[in-house]
C-alpha cells in the first residue's frame, strides 16, 4: 500500500493541470468535511465490479420518512448491511458485488415493508422507492403501500447494454461467446474474419471504431490484448455473471479505449452448494454450407464445436467464505479446402488445399470471496485459457496463458469506501513447427502443378510456415488499482470517486519467414511493372527478408476524479476528468515514447424532465486516449531487418516452388531498419497519443408497465492517431527548401538516412520534428519537415449516429429487447487495422506510409453500417418450455477499388497493391482514382437464430434443460466482404474485382443438456 501511495503522489505532483482541476473539485468535499455533516445520497457511479441500489421512503401522504432504517441482505451470500434515510426520505447501498438481494424497511409507527427480488447490476444503480403504512392512523387514503418502483437511472449517461448472461442465454439464441453478447449492444457491428484473437472467435466494432480500439474488464482486471489491442482473454460463457458493454458516454474511471469498454464480473459461490454440468455440440451433418467463392470450395468445409462444462460452488465458511470452481473441456475443429478458378469464365480449379486447424486445450478457474467483517470483503480470481492450436502440418500457435486477480473492498466510514486491486495476466504468442526450414512460397499453380504468375487471384498454394512466420513471444501484464469513494451533501448531494491504476507491461518477441525468406511471384503487365524496370509481359519475383526481436516494455499510469452530482431532485451532474501517461521503451531499455499529462474530461448532464424520475435529458462531452500498441516497439523501435527485393528468375524447384533468380536484383528496397537506432530518430519530437471527442444528446423514459424506450444521437470525432511515414518520399523536397537547417548541405541531406529505413512514427497532419544523423559522423541534427511538406493528410475518422432503442423486461412470460441504428462512419482512417486488406500491424498499417497511398483515402470506412436493426426476445409457452428469437439486419458495407499506384511522380512505390488507384473494369487500361467506400456496397445481411430450452419436471435434485438453437435459420447466404483489389501489383486487372470473398455463417445447429442443482 506503501508503494502505491507514492506512486499515486509521484504522478499528482507531475499533473499540474489535473492537480488544479482536481483540487477545484475536491474543494466541495474539504469543505464539507468540515461543516456540512455527512448524509446519504443516492448519487453515485459506480466501478469496474459492483453496482448500487438506491431509492427513496414515503408515507402514505407523499411525505419523505427520514431515519427509517433500510437493510439490504444478500440472498446468496446471507451478509446484511443496514443503512439510514436522510431527510427527505433517500437512502443508498454502493459499491455491492453484483446478484439478488433482498431490502426491508423499518420505522416506528410505521409496518415494515420489503422487497424480495432486488438484482443489482453491474455498473448501475437499481432504484427502489417504498411507501409505508403508518400504524397509528385508523384510516388514510388509499395507497399502494410497499410500492417498489424501477425509475430511470439518472446517474448514468453510459450507451450500451448491460446482461445476465446466464439468464440471456436460457432465453436467447446466442453464441458462446462474448462477441455474441457485444453484438446485442446497439450499433456494434462484427469486424471482419481477418481478425480475431485466434482461429475460433471474432472481434466486434463499437461505436464506429475499429475492432482494435476496445478495451476488456475481468473482475476489473484489464485482460486486454496490448501488443495489437484484438480482443482479450478467451473466457467461456458460463464462467460469466454479468457483461456490460460500453458503447460510449463511459465516466472518468474507464481509459485506454477510444471505442467501447466491455466490463465482466465473473459467478462466485453462496451459502449453498450448487454445481451442474452441461454439453453442446454444433453436428458438421447438420450444418449447411455457404457458396463456393473464387478461391474457396467451402463445399468441403467442416466445423466441429463441442464443449462440456462441470462447475461447483459453495461455502467454505458459512456467511464468511465461498468458493467457485469451473472446469470447460472443448474440442473446436475447422477445415478448409482452398482451390482457386482460372477466370470467372473458365470454372477449372487448380489444386485444391485442405487446411486443419483444431484446439482441444481445456479452460479452467475459480473464484474465492471472503467477507472479513460487516462491510469488509476480498475476491480472488484465477482463470487459465491457454491453448494450442495445431494444423495439418503439426505447426502449433501457442494463444492465452495465466490471469490472477485479488481484490479488497472495505466501507471505511458511512461516507468513505476504498477498494484496492492487484491482478497479473500472461499471453502466449508462438507459432512453430516442423516446415519451419522450408522457405516461405505464395504462389498460384496451373492444374499441372506449375507455378503460374500470370493472375494473381490469391496466395492458394503455400510451402512453408503455414503462418509465413516463425513466431515467438510471451506477454505479460501487472496492474495495480485503488479507488476512493466519498459521499456528502454540499448544495446537493455528491458520489465523489478518486483513483490511480498503473500497469507494467513487456512482450517478449522474435519474428523470421519460415526458412529466412518469402518469395511472392509475378507478372507484368502490357506496360510493364516497378516503374519500367520489368519489362511487359515478364515474370518475376518478389523476394522478402525479416529478422526482428528483443524484450520491450512499456508503462500506462492514470489517474481520475469523478464527481456524481446531484444538484437537486430533477438535476444531476457527473463531472469528472482523467490524466493518463503512456511510456514505451525500445529493445534496449530506453524510453521510445513518452506521452504525459494527457488529460481527458468527462462530463454528463440528466434531467429529470417531469420531476416524477420517469424521464431523463441527458448530455455528455468526452475524450478518451488510447496508448501505444506494444506491436510499435517491436516493428519499429527493435532490432528488425526488413527488405523487399524484385528479380527476374529462370526456374521453379517443383517441390519447394523456391526460384532460380537470375542476375542481380532489378529493385531493392529497405523496409524497416531499426537495429540499434537511437529512439530520438524514430519518433517524432511533438507526438500526442491517439484520442478521440464525444458528444452525445439523449432522452430515456420508462412506463408504468415498465417498458423503456430511448433515444441517442452521437457523434464521434478521432482528432490524431500514431501512423509510421516514410519520409525518404518527400526528402528531396524537404532537402531542397527552407526548412533545410544550414548546418546540413544539400547533397548530404538527399543522402542521409530519416528513422527507420526512413519510417517515422509521427501524427500525420502534423509537422515532422527528428533527429538524424546527416554527416555519417554519429553527430545528430535535429530537422523539422514541416506538414505541408510531408504531402500526407491528417487523419480523420468521423461516426454520426441516431440511436433508437426499446426494452420490455422479462417478467416471468416474455420479454422483448430491440434497436435501429441509423450511423455514419466516414474518413481516411479506418484505427489501428486495416479491414480493406486484412492488416493488423496495429500503429504501422500501410496508411500514411508513403503519400500517393493517401490519394482518395477519405470515404465510408469499412465499419460503416448506414442501418442497423437488431430485435430479440423470449416467450414461455409453457412453464417448462421458452421460445427465443434473435433478429440481426443490417447495410452492406462499402468498397473502393485497390491497386499499386500507377503514377512516376516519387509520391510512392509502385510495387504494393494498397493504393486507391486501379482499373475497375477488368480489362486493360490505364487506372483512375477509385476512393474508398465509392464504388459499390455489399448486399445488405439478415441473420435470424431462434432457440426452443425445455426444462425437465423428472429430476428431483436440482434442474435438468434440453435445448435447441439454430442458427441463421433461414440459412440466408448474402457475402460480407468481397475482393477489393482490382489490379495487381504488375498493374494486371484483377478478373475477380468485386466478387465475394467470405459468406455470412451458414444455417448450424445447436444442441445441449444441462443440469444443474
Amino acid at each position: 500500500m506503501n508503494q502505491l501511495i507514492m506512486k499515486t503522489g509521484r504522478l499528482y505532483r507531475k499533473n499540474a493541470l489535473l492537480g488544479t482541476i482536481i483540487s477545484g473539485l475536491a474543494a466541495p468535499f474539504l469543505i464539507g468535511l468540515a461543516g456540512a455533516g455527512l448524509v446519504s445520497t443516492p448519487a453515485l457511479a459506480q466501478d469496474l465490479t459492483s453496482g448500487a441500489v438506491v431509492g427513496q421512503v414515503k408515507d402514505g401522504t407523499g411525505n419523505p420518512i427520514a431515519g427509517a432504517t433500510v437493510t439490504l441482505t444478500s440472498k446468496a451470500q446471507g451478509t446484511s448491511l443496514s443503512t439510514s434515510t436522510d431527510a427527505n426520505g433517500f437512502y443508498r447501498f454502493a459499491s455491492n458485488s453484483v446478484g439478488d438481494y433482498q431490502l426491508q424497511v423499518s420505522k416506528a409507527a410505521f409496518e415494515t415493508s420489503s422487497a424480495d427480488n432486488v438484482k443489482i447490476i453491474l455498473g448501475s444503480a437499481e432504484a427502489v422507492d417504498f411507501v409505508l403504512r403508518s400504524t397509528q392512523v385508523a384510516a388514510e387514503t388509499v395507497v399502494v403501500y410497499g410500492a417498489r418502483r424501477r425509475p430511470v437511472d439518472f446517474s448514468a449517461t453510459t450507451t450500451g447494454i448491460t446482461v445476465n448472461v446466464r439468464e440471456t442465454f436460457d432465453r436467447l439464441p446466442i453464441a458462446r461467446n462474448v462477441a455474441a453478447i457485444q453484438l446485442l449492444a446497439p450499433g456494434s457491428t462484427a469486424g471482419d474474419t481477418a481478425f480475431g484473437n485466434g482461429a475460433f472467435s471474432g472481434l466486434v466494432s463499437l461505436g464506429g471504431a475499429s475492432v482494435a480500439e476496445n478495451i476488456y474488464y475481468v473482475n476489473g482486471m484489464n485482460v486486454t490484448n496490448f501488443r495489437t489491442f484484438e480482443g482479450g482473454s478467451t473466457i467461456p460463457f458460463e464462467f460469466y455473471d454479468q457483461i456490460q458493454v460500453k458503447t460510449g458516454g463511459y465516466q472518468a474511471e474507464f481509459g485506454r479505449a477510444t471505442g467501447g469498454a466491455v466490463v465482466a464480473v465473473t459467478r462466485s459461490g453462496s451459502n449453498a452448494f450448487h454445481g451442474g454440468l452441461n454439453y453442446y455440440i454444433e453436428p458438421e451433418k447438420l450444418r449447411s454450407t455457404a457458396p463456393n467463392t473464387y478461391l474457396q470450395l467451402n463445399e468441403k468445409d467442416k466445423r466441429t464445436r463441442e464443449e462440456g462444462n462441470v462447475w461447483l460452488s459453495g461455502p467454505i465458511w458459512k456467511d464468511r467464505a465461498f468458493f467457485y470452481g469451473f472446469y470447460n473441456a472443448r474440442n473446436f475443429k475447422n477445415v478448409d479446402v482452398s482451390a482457386a478458378q482460372n477466370s470467372p469464365t473458365d470454372r477449372t480449379r487448380g489444386p485444391q488445399r485442405v487446411t486443419e486447424t483444431k484446439s482441444d486445450d481445456p479452460f479452467y478457474g475459480g473464484k474465492i470471496d471472503l467477507n472479513l467483517f460487516h462491510g469488509h470483503r476480498l475476491e480472488f480470481t484465477y482463470l487459465n485459457d491457454q491453448s494450442t492450436e495445431i494444423d495439418e502440418t503439426n505447426t502449433a500457435s501457442q494463444l492465452g496463458g495465466e490471469t490472477r486477480v485479488a481484490k479488497y473492498t472495505g466501507k471505511l466510514t458511512d461516507w468513505m469506501t476504498l477498494s484496492v486491486l492487484w491482478g497479473d495476466n500472461t499471453f502466449a504468442r508462438t507459432s512453430a513447427g516442423p516446415l519451419d526450414s522450408q522457405a516461405s512460397v505464395l504462389a498460384r499453380l496451373t492444374p499441372a502443378g506449375q507455378v503460374d504468375p500470370t493472375n494473381q487471384t490469391g496466395g492458394v498454394i503455400q510451402r512453408g510456415n503455414p503462418n509465413l512466420t516463425i513466431d515467438k513471444g510471451d506477454d505479460k501484464r501487472e496492474l495495480i488499482r485503488a479507488d476512493l469513494d466519498f459521499y456528502f451533501d454540499l448544495a446537493g448531494k455528491h458520489h465523489l470517486r478518486v483513483g490511480y491504476d498503473e500497469e507494467d507491461l513487456q512482450a517478449i518477441s522474435t519474428r523470421s519467414y519460415s526458412g529466412g525468406v518469402y518469395y511472392r511471384y509475378y507478372r507484368s503487365g502490357a506496360t510493364g511493372a516497378l516503374g519500367g524496370l520489368i519489362a511487359p509481359n515478364t515474370n518475376y519475383v518478389r523476394v522478402r527478408k525479416l529478422n526482428s526481436g528483443g524484450q520491450f516494455k512499456a508503462t500506462n499510469k492514470a489517474i481520475y476524479v469523478q464527481d456524481d452530482w446531484q444538484v437537486n431532485d430533477r438535476l444531476n451532474l457527473n463531472l469528472g476528468v482523467r490524466s493518463e501517461d503512456f511510456t514505451n521503451f525500445n529493445a534496449a531499455g530506453a524510453p521510445f515514447t513518452k506521452l504525459t499529462s494527457q488529460v481527458a474530461p468527462r462530463i454528463g448532464i440528466s434531467y429529470d424532465l417531469f420531476g416524477d424520475r420517469s424521464t431523463k435529458l441527458l448530455g455528455f462531452y468526452g475524450r478518451y486516449y488510447l496508448p501505444v500498441a506494444a506491436n510499435t516497439n517491436i516493428r519499429l523501435a527493435g532490432n528488425e531487418k526488413f527488405t523487399q527485393d524484385w528479380f527476374l528468375y529462370s526456374a521453379t524447384d517443383s517441390t519447394t516452388l523456391v526460384p532460380t533468380l537470375s542476375g542481380s536484383a532489378v529493385l531493392q528496397e529497405v523496409l524497416s531498419d531499426s537495429a540499434n537506432a537511437n529512439p530520438a530518430t524514430l519518433v517524432t519530437k511533438n507526438l500526442e497519443p491517439q484520442y478521440q471527442d464525444e458528444f452525445t444528446l439523449g432522452i430515456e423514459h420508462v412506463y408504468d408497465n415498465k417498458w423503456r424506450v430511448g433515444a441517442t444521437l452521437i457523434y464521434r470525432d478521432l482528432k490524431n492517431v500514431l501512423e509510421d511515414f516514410d519520409a525518404s518520399y518527400v526528402q528531396a523536397n524537404f532537402c531542397a527548401s527552407s526548412s533545410r537547417p544550414a548546418s546540413i548541405s544539400v547533397a548530404d541531406c538527399n543522402n542521409m538516412t530519416i528513422g527507420s529505413g526512413g519510417y517515422v512514427l509521427v501524427n500525420p497532419g502534423k509537422d515532422v520534428i527528428v533527429d538524424v544523423d546527416a554527416q555519417g559522423t554519429g553527430r545528430l541534427t535535429q530537422i523539422t519537415i514541416p506538414a505541408k511538406l510531408t504531402d500526407i493528410p491528417a487523419a480523420k475518422r468521423e461516426y454520426t449516429a441516431l440511436e433508437l432503442r426499446f426494452e420490455r423486461p422479462w417478467d416471468g412470460k416474455w420479454q422483448l429487447q430491440g434497436s435501429y441504428v441509423w450511423s455514419r462512419s466516414y474518413g481516411n482512417y479506418e484505427g489501428g487495422v486495416k479491414s480493406d486488406n486484412g492488416q493488423n500491424d496495429t500503429g504501422l498499417t500501410q496508411d500514411f506510409d508513403e503519400p500517393g497511398w493517401m490519394d482518395g483515402s477519405k470515404g465510408r470506412l469499412p465499419n460503416d453500417r448506414t442501418h442497423n436493426f437488431k430485435l430479440f426476445g423470449a416467450y414461455a409457452i409453457t412453464d417448462n418450455l421458452v421460445a427465443g428469437a434473435n433478429i440481426r439486419v443490417s447495410s452492406g458495407r462499402p468498397f473502393g477499388c485497390i491497386g499499386p499506384y500507377p503514377k512516376n511522380d516519387g509520391r510512392a512505390a509502385p510495387t504494393t497493391v494498397t493504393a486507391w488507384y486501379c482499373n475497375p473494369t477488368g480489362v486493360a487500361g490505364a487506372a483512375r482514382l477509385t476512393p474508398r467506400g465509392s464504388q459499390f456496397d455489399g448486399d445488405w445481411t439478415s441473420n435470424v437464430d431462434v432457440s426452443l430450452a425445455y426444462k425437465l419436471d423428472v429430476v428431483t435434485l436440482g434442474e435438468a434443460t434440453v435445448r435447441l438453437d439454430i442458427f441463421n435459420f433461414f440459412n440466408s447466404k448474402e457475402p460480407v466482404e468481397y475482393n477489393e483489389v482490382g489490379n495487381d501489383a504488375g498493374g494486371t486487372p484483377d478478373l475477380f474485382y468485386r466478387s465475394p470473398l467470405i459468406y455470412q455463417n451458414p444455417r448450424a445447429i445447436r444442441v445441449g443438456f444441462s443440469y444443474e442443482f
